[in-house]
């Protein structure tokens, strides 16, 4: 364990030989009340045979020591600052005892038998890899049923209607990280999450790289998370920034040439636009989502070496669940890039 994180208690409840069916880990997003709400939605699960890891990233020390002393059957990880969602979730699988891990934003609510929908899923559904609920906003309305990307690797919500009897929803590309559901087994073969995003479109990744290895991507539409609001500017630049990390990383060689490129000219131009626009901190963002890339050209190549010389599946398959359309190909929005 890293010496900046710190293991606030031990679990209580559960005998040292006794391991869960799934390890329950919530990331705090820095909202101390929202985190409360998330861990009590959890608490209060149909499904119990969990134990419960809650990654206190930044907040202060009284907050954490309440978190201990409401939750005593929770272990809680303290970090001394904000490791964002990737490293946060590594270091609590680290410490996971269960069969499967259950990622969950410390703004997201679940109903009462939304894990226990997904552990059943996930056992019985041949060759799934990664398991998740049909989101909704707080106010109800639909958020996603998983979520999709464009070519360029920005996301793009699922809202295709499904059957009123349909068990599964198979034709997304990615769960969502704010309510995930993993076999361990599998989260360890990818190495975790990809910790050079930091946060952002990690989602994304890992069910990529899931794909790649020829294991699927489901939806189980009744399980119901309900996401909270959360900070949209930092968000939208960091799936920006990381979607070109991600296409160089999981793409075959010509797709990814292609891709790489695609993504440059486009963000290039959107800079230039911006700027007629009379609006320089976009194009910033912009030209500052390219220099990061190309900081990071080194780690991404050496990530693309690894997982191309690892995947099973030809690009040709996952194609399937990414959209192409061509209005999603020339314009980015100035809200992704904010």
């Amino acid at each position: 364990m890293d010496d900046s994180v710190e293991i606030i208690t031990a679990r209580k409840g559960r005998k040292l030989n006794e391991a869960p069916l799934v390890s329950v880990v919530i990331i705090d997003n820095g909202d101390w009340w929202a985190l409360r709400r998330s861990v009590e939605s959890v608490v209060g699960q149909s499904f119990t045979d969990i134990e419960l890891i809650v990654v206190d990233n930044g907040q202060t020390e009284s907050e954490a020591q309440d978190l201990v002393e409401t939750w005593p059957q929770a272990t809680v990880l303290k970090s001394r600052a904000n490791m964002g969602f990737c490293k946060a979730a590594n270091k609590a699988s680290d410490i996971a005892s269960g069969r499967y891990l259950f990622f969950l934003e410390g703004q997201t609510l679940l109903n009462e038998k939304s894990l226990e929908k997904l552990v059943e899923t996930i056992e019985t559904e041949p060759d799934a890899g990664i398991v998740g609920p049909l989101m909704l906003h707080e106010d109800r309305s639909l958020h996603s049923v998983g979520m999709r990307i464009d070519a360029l690797g920005q996301p793009c919500p699922n809202r295709e209607v499904f059957g009123a009897d349909a068990e599964l929803v198979e034709n997304v590309f990615y769960v969502p990280g704010a309510a995930m559901l993993v076999n361990k087994q599998l989260f360890t073969a990818l190495e975790g999450f990809d910790e050079g995003y930091f946060s952002g479109l990690q989602d994304a990744d890992i069910c990529w790289r899931t794909r790649l290895l020829g294991r699927k991507i489901v939806i189980n539409p009744w399980a119901i998370a309900i996401c909270g609001k959360r900070d949209s500017q930092t968000f939208s630049y960091l799936e920006y920034r990381n979607s070109l990390r991600m296409i160089i990383k999981n793409y075959g060689g010509l797709r990814a040439a292609a891709g790489s490129t695609k993504f440059v000219g486009t963000t290039i131009l959107q800079s230039f636009k911006s700027l007629v626009k009379l609006e320089p901190g976009l194009a910033w963002r912009y030209w500052k989502a390219l220099s990061w890339n190309l900081l990071m050209l080194p780690s991404s190549i050496r990530e693309r070496r690894h997982v191309q010389s690892r995947r099973l599946e030809a690009d040709e398959l996952i194609l399937r669940d990414i959209i192409v359309e061509d209005e999603r190909l020339t314009m980015i929005s100035s809200d992704r890039a904010a």
